[in-house]
């Protein structure tokens, strides 16, 4: 038996399905001693705050803490975590929704089986969730989903480190909090992917996949990845270094075919984001609109 704190960190937004949802899991499953569910929102002032998010508190075990000063999802997690009453923290994403039954059963499970670990459960995307005005970010989780499945991860787990769905020890947050200089948008997650690695902290990837229904449009995507952007180029090096892109770059340096990468970003850039804000967007030129886009702020 255990017991568990689930933290839902949201902005302007009331997730009432799936507190519901994650309630009923948790009063389901043998494994659950107790619960709480903390939906904690980052930044919206009283006035503004959707009047859905007082039904939360009419939810068992559920509670609803304002902030009406802006704080980061990193800094809005940490005090998550002070407040929380138990040693076992499940954090997932406002937008997430629940795939299969059993959902709470398994973590609990797994969190018997390897204790004192970090516990991911990976990321879901339906292909209910594609319309006309979203597919670049629905082509690029569907491409991630391959790699998300546990056998895969499991070879690398520090790699795509998310809080989308994940079950940590209190003991573990407490040494390791998340990083608060970050208050914008990106690479929060990843920056605390790279301590759990360097304090050697272990993570272990299970088949326990919430869906992900905000599959944001076109320029919502290209707008909070250009944003993820700019605060990776204001990390440490320690930190960049860790990072996926910026390995490709150190790729490309060695083979002297960085300069190929910033011409072709200052000469067709304009094209890139107009294929990326079209129905049909490509990968490939995501991925250099990305590269290249790094470099121009990186550029000395």
């Amino acid at each position: 038996m255990a017991s568990l704190s689930i933290i839902i960190p949201t902005r302007s937004f009331a997730p009432i399905d799936l507190v519901r949802e994650l309630q009923r899991e948790c009063s389901r499953a043998p494994e659950c001693d107790d619960y709480e569910i903390i939906v904690t929102d980052d930044g919206t002032s009283s006035s503004d705050l959707p009047p859905e998010c007082e039904l939360i508190h009419t939810i068992s075990h559920a509670c609803f803490l304002l902030h009406e000063q802006h704080q980061g999802k990193a800094a809005l997690l940490n005090d998550a975590i002070g407040k929380a009453r138990y040693d076992l923290l499940l954090f997932v994403d406002n937008d997430a929704r629940l795939h299969s039954p059993g959902f709470i059963s398994r973590y609990l499970q797994a969190a018997e089986q390897y204790p004192q670990t970090v516990i991911c459960g990976g990321v879901f995307t339906s292909a209910r969730s594609l319309t006309p005005h979203n597919t670049l970010r629905y082509r690029y989780e569907c491409a991630a989903n391959r790699q998300r499945q546990s056998q895969h991860q499991n070879r690398t787990p520090y790699s795509r480190f998310t809080t989308f769905n994940v079950l940590m020890p209190r003991d573990v947050v407490r040494r390791i909090p998340f990083n608060e200089s970050i208050r914008r948008y990106g690479y929060e997650d990843v920056v605390m992917g790279l301590d759990l690695c360097r304090q050697a902290v272990p993570v272990v990837h299970i088949d326990n996949a919430l869906v992900h229904t905000g599959i944001d449009s076109n320029p919502s995507f290209l707008q909070k990845t250009e944003t993820a952007l700019q605060v990776l180029s204001q990390l440490p090096a320690a930190y960049q270094g860790g990072v996926t892109l910026v390995k490709m770059l150190q790729r490309l340096e060695s083979l002297h075919l960085v300069w190929l990468i910033r011409l072709w970003h200052r000469l067709f850039h304009g094209l890139e984001r107009a294929n990326l804000l079209s129905r049909h967007p490509s990968l490939l030129l995501f991925r250099l609109y990305k590269l290249g886009y790094y470099l121009e702020l990186t550029k000395s």
